[in-house]
Protein backbone atom coordinates (compact mmCIF):
# COMPACT_ATOMS: atom_id res chain seq x y z
CA UNK A 1 0.00 0.00 0.00
CA UNK A 2 2.80 2.23 0.64
CA UNK A 3 4.43 1.64 -2.61
CA UNK A 4 1.27 2.24 -4.23
CA UNK A 5 0.92 5.59 -2.67
CA UNK A 6 4.31 6.78 -2.95
CA UNK A 7 3.88 5.98 -7.07
CA UNK A 8 0.01 7.92 -7.14
CA UNK A 9 2.02 10.56 -5.43
CA UNK A 10 4.80 11.08 -7.90
CA UNK A 11 2.42 10.28 -10.94
CA UNK A 12 0.23 12.93 -9.61
CA UNK A 13 3.31 14.95 -9.58
CA UNK A 14 4.19 14.54 -13.24
CA UNK A 15 0.55 14.77 -14.90
CA UNK A 16 0.30 17.25 -17.98
CA UNK A 17 -1.64 17.15 -21.31
CA UNK A 18 -3.00 13.58 -21.94
CA UNK A 19 -1.05 11.97 -25.23
CA UNK A 20 -3.81 9.28 -25.19
CA UNK A 21 -6.61 11.94 -27.14
CA UNK A 22 -3.83 12.42 -30.34
CA UNK A 23 -3.46 8.48 -29.80
CA UNK A 24 -7.01 7.94 -29.64
CA UNK A 25 -8.22 10.39 -32.58
CA UNK A 26 -5.25 8.63 -34.55
CA UNK A 27 -6.49 5.13 -34.37
CA UNK A 28 -9.85 6.79 -35.34
CA UNK A 29 -8.69 7.36 -38.79
CA UNK A 30 -6.63 4.76 -39.29
CA UNK A 31 -7.65 2.09 -41.84
CA UNK A 32 -7.57 -1.32 -41.77
CA UNK A 33 -4.79 -3.13 -43.13
CA UNK A 34 -2.84 0.42 -44.16
CA UNK A 35 0.42 0.57 -42.06
CA UNK A 36 1.12 -2.74 -42.25
CA UNK A 37 4.51 -1.73 -45.04
CA UNK A 38 6.31 0.09 -42.14
CA UNK A 39 5.57 -3.09 -39.54
CA UNK A 40 7.02 -5.00 -42.19
CA UNK A 41 9.57 -3.08 -43.54
CA UNK A 42 13.96 -4.43 -42.69
CA UNK A 43 14.74 -1.06 -40.39
CA UNK A 44 11.98 -1.61 -38.52
CA UNK A 45 11.99 -4.84 -37.65
CA UNK A 46 15.73 -4.57 -37.19
CA UNK A 47 14.83 -1.55 -34.80
CA UNK A 48 12.11 -3.45 -32.91
CA UNK A 49 14.69 -6.31 -31.71
CA UNK A 50 17.64 -4.08 -31.13
CA UNK A 51 19.31 -2.47 -27.67
CA UNK A 52 19.67 1.19 -27.40
CA UNK A 53 18.26 1.76 -31.03
CA UNK A 54 16.97 5.35 -32.42
CA UNK A 55 14.73 4.78 -35.54
CA UNK A 56 13.47 8.39 -37.26
CA UNK A 57 11.01 7.88 -39.94
CA UNK A 58 10.28 11.52 -42.04
CA UNK A 59 8.06 12.47 -44.59
CA UNK A 60 6.11 15.54 -46.40
CA UNK A 61 3.20 17.06 -44.60
CA UNK A 62 0.14 15.13 -44.82
CA UNK A 63 2.10 11.51 -45.27
CA UNK A 64 0.22 9.76 -42.70
CA UNK A 65 2.92 10.24 -40.38
CA UNK A 66 0.72 10.63 -36.70
CA UNK A 67 -1.21 7.26 -38.24
CA UNK A 68 1.86 5.59 -38.70
CA UNK A 69 2.94 6.48 -35.30
CA UNK A 70 0.12 5.22 -34.29
CA UNK A 71 -0.03 1.89 -35.70
CA UNK A 72 3.88 1.15 -34.10
CA UNK A 73 2.35 2.33 -30.62
CA UNK A 74 -0.71 -0.09 -30.66
CA UNK A 75 1.36 -3.07 -32.36
CA UNK A 76 4.23 -2.47 -29.32
CA UNK A 77 1.27 -2.50 -26.94
CA UNK A 78 0.08 -5.80 -28.30
CA UNK A 79 3.20 -7.62 -28.35
CA UNK A 80 4.61 -6.19 -25.18
CA UNK A 81 2.57 -4.57 -22.95
CA UNK A 82 1.39 -7.80 -20.81
CA UNK A 83 5.10 -9.04 -20.85
CA UNK A 84 6.45 -8.82 -17.30
CA UNK A 85 9.39 -6.22 -17.36
CA UNK A 86 8.60 -4.72 -20.91
CA UNK A 87 6.98 -0.85 -21.06
CA UNK A 88 5.56 1.08 -23.51
CA UNK A 89 5.40 4.69 -23.35
CA UNK A 90 4.67 7.64 -25.83
CA UNK A 91 4.49 11.42 -27.01
CA UNK A 92 2.68 13.42 -29.48
CA UNK A 93 3.92 16.81 -29.79
CA UNK A 94 0.88 19.18 -31.07
CA UNK A 95 1.10 22.60 -32.56
CA UNK A 96 -2.91 22.88 -31.78
CA UNK A 97 -1.89 22.23 -28.17
CA UNK A 98 0.44 24.69 -26.48
CA UNK A 99 0.73 22.12 -23.41
CA UNK A 100 2.00 19.44 -25.88
CA UNK A 101 5.07 21.73 -27.77
CA UNK A 102 7.67 21.75 -24.73
CA UNK A 103 10.63 19.25 -24.08
CA UNK A 104 9.56 19.25 -20.46
CA UNK A 105 6.32 18.66 -21.21
CA UNK A 106 7.54 15.44 -23.33
CA UNK A 107 9.99 14.42 -20.77
CA UNK A 108 7.11 14.29 -17.64
CA UNK A 109 4.66 12.25 -19.77
CA UNK A 110 7.35 9.60 -20.76
CA UNK A 111 8.88 9.62 -17.36
CA UNK A 112 4.86 9.56 -15.67
CA UNK A 113 4.13 6.58 -18.34
CA UNK A 114 6.96 4.45 -17.30
CA UNK A 115 6.78 4.93 -14.05
CA UNK A 116 3.34 4.04 -13.92
CA UNK A 117 4.47 1.04 -15.61
CA UNK A 118 7.40 -0.42 -13.11
CA UNK A 119 6.87 -2.52 -10.05
CA UNK A 120 7.68 0.53 -7.83
CA UNK A 121 9.25 4.29 -8.55
CA UNK A 122 12.88 3.80 -9.35
CA UNK A 123 14.88 5.59 -6.66
CA UNK A 124 16.26 8.46 -8.86
CA UNK A 125 13.12 9.46 -9.69
CA UNK A 126 11.57 9.05 -5.86
CA UNK A 127 14.91 11.72 -5.35
CA UNK A 128 13.65 14.03 -7.76
CA UNK A 129 10.69 14.41 -6.52
CA UNK A 130 11.41 14.79 -2.76
CA UNK A 131 13.94 17.49 -4.28
CA UNK A 132 11.59 19.16 -6.12
CA UNK A 133 9.31 19.23 -3.11
CA UNK A 134 5.89 19.73 -5.41
CA UNK A 135 7.70 22.07 -8.21
CA UNK A 136 7.81 21.66 -11.31
CA UNK A 137 11.20 19.57 -12.53
CA UNK A 138 13.92 20.86 -15.58
CA UNK A 139 14.40 19.43 -18.52
CA UNK A 140 17.80 18.10 -17.50
CA UNK A 141 16.64 16.92 -14.17
CA UNK A 142 13.98 14.99 -16.20
CA UNK A 143 16.46 13.92 -18.76
CA UNK A 144 18.77 12.39 -15.97
CA UNK A 145 15.83 10.43 -14.67
CA UNK A 146 14.53 9.32 -17.79
CA UNK A 147 17.84 7.97 -18.86
CA UNK A 148 18.06 6.51 -15.37
CA UNK A 149 14.76 4.41 -15.92
CA UNK A 150 16.08 3.41 -19.17
CA UNK A 151 19.50 1.55 -17.76
CA UNK A 152 16.86 -0.80 -15.83
CA UNK A 153 16.83 -4.53 -16.87
CA UNK A 154 13.15 -3.32 -18.53
CA UNK A 155 12.89 -3.55 -21.91
CA UNK A 156 11.83 -0.07 -23.17
CA UNK A 157 9.73 1.34 -26.31
CA UNK A 158 9.77 4.72 -26.52
CA UNK A 159 7.39 6.38 -29.05
CA UNK A 160 7.23 10.48 -29.83
CA UNK A 161 5.52 11.80 -32.81
CA UNK A 162 5.64 14.76 -35.22
CA UNK A 163 8.87 16.01 -33.37
CA UNK A 164 8.42 19.30 -36.24
CA UNK A 165 5.95 20.71 -34.24
CA UNK A 166 7.95 20.72 -30.83
CA UNK A 167 7.68 25.07 -30.02
CA UNK A 168 11.00 26.35 -32.10
CA UNK A 169 10.53 30.08 -32.40
CA UNK A 170 13.16 33.17 -31.97
CA UNK A 171 14.23 32.79 -28.38
CA UNK A 172 13.30 29.27 -27.85
CA UNK A 173 15.78 26.42 -27.99
CA UNK A 174 13.11 23.94 -26.90
CA UNK A 175 14.71 21.20 -29.97
CA UNK A 176 18.00 22.00 -29.24
CA UNK A 177 17.21 20.99 -25.16
CA UNK A 178 15.20 17.85 -27.06
CA UNK A 179 18.22 16.89 -29.18
CA UNK A 180 20.19 17.34 -26.17
CA UNK A 181 18.13 14.70 -24.11
CA UNK A 182 18.27 12.43 -26.86
CA UNK A 183 21.91 12.74 -26.87
CA UNK A 184 22.38 12.17 -23.31
CA UNK A 185 20.44 9.11 -23.01
CA UNK A 186 22.08 7.52 -26.35
CA UNK A 187 25.57 7.87 -24.51
CA UNK A 188 24.26 7.08 -21.38
CA UNK A 189 21.47 5.03 -20.70
CA UNK A 190 22.36 1.37 -20.16
CA UNK A 191 19.57 -0.83 -20.58
CA UNK A 192 17.34 -2.55 -23.24
CA UNK A 193 15.18 0.06 -25.17
CA UNK A 194 14.02 1.32 -28.43
CA UNK A 195 13.19 5.07 -29.36
CA UNK A 196 10.99 5.92 -32.32
CA UNK A 197 10.49 9.49 -33.85
CA UNK A 198 8.61 11.13 -36.27
CA UNK A 199 9.02 14.27 -38.12
CA UNK A 200 9.17 16.11 -41.17
CA UNK A 201 12.43 16.58 -42.34
CA UNK A 202 13.46 20.15 -41.63
CA UNK A 203 16.90 21.27 -41.78
CA UNK A 204 17.69 20.98 -37.82
CA UNK A 205 15.71 17.81 -37.55
CA UNK A 206 17.50 16.28 -40.24
CA UNK A 207 21.06 17.51 -39.25
CA UNK A 208 20.88 16.09 -35.71
CA UNK A 209 18.43 12.61 -36.79
CA UNK A 210 20.82 11.77 -39.40
CA UNK A 211 23.49 11.06 -36.30
CA UNK A 212 21.83 10.43 -33.23
CA UNK A 213 19.43 7.83 -35.75
CA UNK A 214 20.85 4.44 -35.95
CA UNK A 215 17.60 3.22 -38.71
CA UNK A 216 16.60 6.19 -40.92
CA UNK A 217 13.34 6.08 -42.93
CA UNK A 218 11.49 7.97 -45.71
CA UNK A 219 7.48 7.93 -46.17
CA UNK A 220 7.61 7.72 -49.78
CA UNK A 221 4.56 7.86 -52.19
CA UNK A 222 5.08 4.82 -53.71
CA UNK A 223 5.13 3.35 -49.56
CA UNK A 224 1.62 4.89 -48.99
CA UNK A 225 -0.22 4.34 -52.38
CA UNK A 226 -1.90 1.33 -51.65
CA UNK A 227 -2.50 2.48 -47.87
CA UNK A 228 -4.31 5.34 -50.09
CA UNK A 229 -5.72 2.71 -52.38
CA UNK A 230 -7.36 0.98 -48.96
CA UNK A 231 -8.58 3.84 -47.62
CA UNK A 232 -10.26 4.97 -50.34
CA UNK A 233 -12.15 1.80 -51.74
CA UNK A 234 -13.26 1.59 -48.09
CA UNK A 235 -14.26 5.14 -48.44
CA UNK A 236 -16.32 4.50 -51.61
CA UNK A 237 -17.75 0.69 -50.09
CA UNK A 238 -19.29 2.65 -46.80
CA UNK A 239 -20.59 6.27 -48.45
CA UNK A 240 -24.52 5.16 -48.60
CA UNK A 241 -24.29 7.11 -52.46
CA UNK A 242 -21.00 5.61 -53.89
CA UNK A 243 -21.28 2.13 -53.23
CA UNK A 244 -23.78 1.86 -55.64
CA UNK A 245 -21.62 2.92 -58.57
CA UNK A 246 -20.03 0.40 -61.00
CA UNK A 247 -17.37 -1.26 -59.61
CA UNK A 248 -15.93 0.31 -63.26
CA UNK A 249 -16.33 3.58 -61.94
CA UNK A 250 -14.92 3.26 -58.67
CA UNK A 251 -11.85 1.38 -59.80
CA UNK A 252 -11.50 4.35 -61.81
CA UNK A 253 -12.02 7.00 -58.52
CA UNK A 254 -9.01 4.64 -56.69
CA UNK A 255 -6.60 5.10 -59.48
CA UNK A 256 -7.72 8.57 -60.47
CA UNK A 257 -7.06 9.72 -56.45
CA UNK A 258 -3.93 7.44 -55.94
CA UNK A 259 -2.51 9.00 -58.53
CA UNK A 260 -3.29 12.43 -58.11
CA UNK A 261 -2.56 12.16 -54.26
CA UNK A 262 1.44 12.48 -54.64
CA UNK A 263 1.55 10.42 -51.38
CA UNK A 264 -0.41 12.47 -48.92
Amino acid sequence: MKVTEQRNKVIGWLRGADPSTNYNAARKKHESGTSDWLLHSEQFQSWEVGDGQFMWLYGIPGAGKTILSSTVIRHLTAQYDKRPGCRVAYYYFDFNDPRKQTVTGCLKSLVQQLCAQSDSVPEPLLSLYEECKGSDPSSAQLTDALTSMLSTSSRDFIVIDALDECKEEEGEREREAFFEALASIKTLATGSYCIFVTSRPELDIRREMMVLGDMVLEVLGTLVNEDIRLHVKAYLAKDARMKKWPANVKEEVVDALTDKANGM
